[in-house]
């Protein structure tokens, strides 16, 4: 299957009725056909219907993370900042877990999320937010993620942007360019698969990759932090759905 089948495949309306209808077995199969050798046979799901597995933790300022009542099968909303308290910083971890990853640079493994960027969409405040819609974390300073990067060292505050912090010290890839006028749903996706990071949203890889040399050789979980470093309007991010797909250990080994 060629790239843009994948795609094609990975984004079209399911059947109703069929297996690929279910949204966490299309990125299983999206997994095994772009890192084909890797051995995928554990699939993390979050999906946030059940929010008492997911926690807020390592709050900085202003930062809640409430389960939405506008929309179906659970949306957990994180919001961070207000108008007088600066830094302000929250992450979602699930609750008790341990890692997801085993080593970000060490081994393949694919992570997606079904989640928006609802705010601020105003260009002088991505300026000051972080707002990840994926990231797999060790620490604040060693960890993979996909979303807006506006107040940090090779961000954007017009595009969205894949990044590695490893160290304190980032490598970043430009994305397309962030909505300016309505947040809309879009599918993330980061994959590794042993020489460099790739990243992708709907489907639409990024131009370029980071590799691996960049990446922290460390165990890390699902952690997706929300930052604001001015006062100013709210950053809020909502997710529908998330997951990381890795290997199980082989036997004997």
């Amino acid at each position: 299957m060629s790239d843009v089948d994948a795609q094609a495949w990975a984004l079209r309306p399911p059947t109703a009725g069929s297996s690929d209808a279910d949204w966490f077995a299309q990125r299983l199969t999206r997994a095994r056909t772009l890192l084909p050798d890797a051995g995928f046979d554990t699939n993390i799901r979050l999906e946030f219907a059940e929010t008492i597995t997911t926690e807020l933790v390592d709050v900085v300022g202003v930062a809640d993370a409430v389960a939405s009542d506008f929309y179906s099968g659970g949306v957990v909303e994180l919001n961070v900042g207000d108008d007088v308290i600066t830094p302000s910083q929250g992450r979602l971890q699930l609750t008790g877990s341990g890692s997801h990853v085993g080593g970000l640079s060490t081994e393949q493994w694919y992570t997606a999320s079904l989640a928006r960027f609802a705010a601020p969409l105003v260009e002088a405040d991505i300026a000051d937010t972080e707002a990840d819609a994926i990231a797999l974390w060790s620490a604040d300073t060693d960890r993979v993620i996909l979303g807006v990067l506006g107040n940090a060292s090779g961000g954007s505050t017009t595009n969205f942007v894949g990044a590695v912090n490893s160290g304190a010290s980032w490598a970043t890839v430009i994305g397309p360019p962030l909505p300016t006028e309505q947040a809309f749903w879009h599918l993330w996706e980061i994959w590794f698969d042993g020489d460099a990071l790739h990243f992708a949203i709907d489907g639409v890889e990024f131009d370029d990759t980071i590799d691996v040399a960049s990446v922290p050789a460390l165990s890390a979980k699902f952690g997706p932090i929300v930052g604001r470093s001015a006062v100013g309007d709210q950053a809020t991010m909502q997710w529908d759905k998330a997951c990381v797909i890795v290997a199980s250990p082989a036997v004997g080994t």
